[in-house]
């Protein structure tokens, strides 16, 4: 399945698992000089603000996020040269451990660009890039593959101001649409698990089914602007360091 019928396409190996654990050592610098967290003890791991993560955020070693091979990926995207370097290497994605056992969320869900932003073609692409390894229920981000296909279709009928301008909103869809809104009602976490994450649901011709963001030091994960996704709870025994820069066509 392509990008155009999932929303998401996997680069593993896209930038060097040694740069990506300089770039894990450099958060954990920043997490322990800011409030003392030790990598080595997690009982010193607990809240923290993201402030000095964003000040840190501009070294250097991220730069190595934008390999050729990555750059190569976003050219079939977006086009050959049609797209804008990063302006910064987007936000940090980090999820500690939490004292509960994983499930799959019902509050968040979400796309992350409303139905007033015009995506066909697809203008955006958001780049999840693993800082280390995250696996299954280890916070990986959970999407809803296919989603950004019925995102279209809702939003191909949206309502329109006077000047035939698009108005911004996105609650008709998470309203309406039976799927989108059981995924968003709490329930067995067993029985949630098999109907969304074990098969793919038929939504009118859209197959949709919700797939967790797992992957090694280096690899990224790009999604589609219109893709649904939540956030996590992190049931795994290390921390899920991330970034997620935003590439944009010119």
């Amino acid at each position: 399945m392509g990008f155009g019928d999932s929303g998401i396409i996997r680069v593993d190996g896209a930038f060097p698992g040694p740069a990506a654990a300089a770039m894990s050592d450099l958060v954990w610098q920043v997490l322990g000089w800011n409030f003392g967290f030790d990598r080595a003890d997690r009982s010193t791991w607990g809240e923290f603000r993201k402030r000095p993560l964003a000040e840190a955020g501009a070294a250097p070693i991220f730069e190595e996020l934008l390999t050729d091979r990555l750059a190569a990926m976003v050219d079939d995207l977006l086009g050959e040269g049609g797209w804008e370097w990063p302006s910064d290497w987007g936000d940090f994605l980090i999820t500690f451990p939490g004292p509960t056992g994983w499930r799959l969320p019902h509050e968040g869900w979400h796309q992350d660009w409303g139905f007033d932003v015009d995506c066909d073609p697809v203008r955006w692409v958001k780049a999840f890039a693993f800082l280390n390894e995250v696996r299954p229920g280890g916070g990986g981000t959970p999407v809803v593959t296919g989603s950004h296909r019925l995102v279209g279709r809702y939003g191909s009928g949206r309502a329109r101001d006077q000047q035939g301008r698009v108005l911004k909103g996105s609650d008709r869809l998470y309203d309406e649409c039976g799927y989108l809104r059981d995924l968003g009602s709490p329930g067995d976490p067993a029985e949630r698990r098999r109907r969304f994450m074990e098969r793919e649901t038929d939504v009118d011709g859209v197959g949709l089914r919700v797939v967790e963001l797992t992957g090694r030091p280096g690899d990224v994960v790009l999604i589609h602007p219109w893709l649904v996704h939540a956030v996590a709870p992190n049931a795994a025994a290390t921390p899920r360091f991330m970034r997620a820069p935003v590439f944009r066509s010119r």
